[in-house]
């Protein structure tokens, strides 16, 4: 079985695939274009890079997770049929928190917590104008809305889970639990 965490970055969707793997029944989903290190530096394109993807994000069991974010969706379409897998959409409801966020992660090339290198002082030296958050915050809704335009168009009906579901630990072990039942595997 194959499901896809259809994503925007800076939605959590990082710390959703990481409670995913640990699962160990749920697949080893990361981010398509870059999330499994045996698969950088390949053409994404070719259905072969795809076929390499899906081996390395199958759990024993069979069940792979795909993470796509929205600028991805148009590659990944060549080999998925959306309409036929189950999705689940992570989304985040402040766009402007969002577009800070990215913004940062851009700023200081640091995307994931484990890329710690700087202090929160270096964080607070970093220099954002308001047409950069402004811009930023337009793109990521308009890739939000792209995938609940997508769904609608092609009648998918994802397990939608928002940011702010993902904050706690006690939280982050419910999504876990929903998203297995949402998948149909149990533990």
């Amino acid at each position: 079985m194959i499901y896809v965490i259809c994503a925007t970055p800076r939605t959590r969707s990082t710390v959703l695939c990481d409670l995913l793997v640990s699962s160990d029944v749920a697949g080893y989903p990361r981010e398509y274009h870059e999330g499994h290190e045996s698969l950088k530096d390949l053409d994404i394109t070719d259905p072969a890079t795809y076929q390499k993807y899906v081996s390395v994000s199958t759990s024993p069991n069979g069940v792979c997770g795909i993470q796509v974010m929205a600028k991805e969706r148009h590659i990944v379409e060549k080999f998925i049929d959306f309409k036929n897998i189950k999705c689940i959409w992570i989304r985040r409801e402040d766009k402007i928190k969002q577009a800070i966020s990215l913004l940062k992660a851009h700023k200081r090339n640091c995307f994931y917590e484990t890329d710690k290198t700087q202090t929160n002082d270096d964080l607070n030296q970093i220099k954002i104008t308001r047409d950069e958050i402004a811009y930023s915050t337009l793109e990521l809704t308009a890739q939000d809305m792209s995938w609940r335009y997508y769904f609608q168009e092609n009648k998918v009906f994802p397990l939608t889970i928002w940011y702010r579901d993902l904050e706690t630990e006690t939280q982050q072990k419910e999504i876990l639990k929903k998203v297995l039942n949402f998948l149909g595997i149990e533990t």
